[in-house]
């Protein structure tokens, strides 16, 4: 049944996460590359289908992030992936509130990527299309979603009061964001 097999991929990729969050590489590494490719399947045949397309978009961000966390090749092309599933999808006119924010999301990863290879006139246009995508959700947004790919996207713009107004807010909901808040760039 392709319901139960979408939500368990789903769910495999939020595992991933939490295995990056608490460091465990190798774990990470078996879990984002068994659920990449049962995605890129399920997307070969129902290549319409809105949250795989998502799923699969999100699995190529994590990818990404792996390689680059271990030093290996292939950082460009998964990130690119992930960029096109993401802005295909919102380009498209298929985009719900957690596509652009997922779409939003790849952005800040290649912003934050490109940052730390030091490419910040690179990472600057990728935090500014993470706020075009979000556009004015971000006034009046309760999505953590929005509001953490904000925050981001300006601490790595060098934004500090819109960064600290943003996180402040995520704060009053009770937000914990799995990774750090960074530090305000560019530096």
């Amino acid at each position: 049944n392709r319901t139960l097999l979408k939500r368990a991929l789903n769910n495999r990729l939020k595992e991933a996460g939490i295995q990056l969050a608490e460091g465990d590489q190798a774990g990470f590494r078996a879990l984002v590359q068994e659920t990449r490719g049962a995605l890129e399947q399920l997307s070969a045949a129902t290549p319409a289908d809105r949250e795989v397309t998502m799923n699969l978009s999100i699995a190529w961000r994590l990818w990404a992030q792996l390689l680059a966390a271990a030093g290996e090749p292939g950082v460009d092309h998964a990130i690119a992936r992930a960029i096109d599933l993401g802005e295909a999808m919102v380009t498209g006119g298929r985009a719900t509130e957690v596509i652009v924010c997922e779409a939003a999301q790849t952005r800040i990863t290649a912003a934050q990527l490109l940052a730390r290879a030091g490419d910040r006139a690179a990472a600057s246009l990728h935090a500014r299309r993470a706020l075009e995508l979000l556009g004015p959700r971000c006034d009046e947004s309760k999505n953590w979603r929005a509001l953490d790919s904000a925050a981001r996207a300006f601490a790595l713009l060098g934004d500090t009061e819109h960064q600290r107004a943003i996180i402040a807010r995520l704060d009053r909901m009770n937000y914990h964001a799995m990774e750090p808040w960074p530090t305000v760039g560019p530096q």
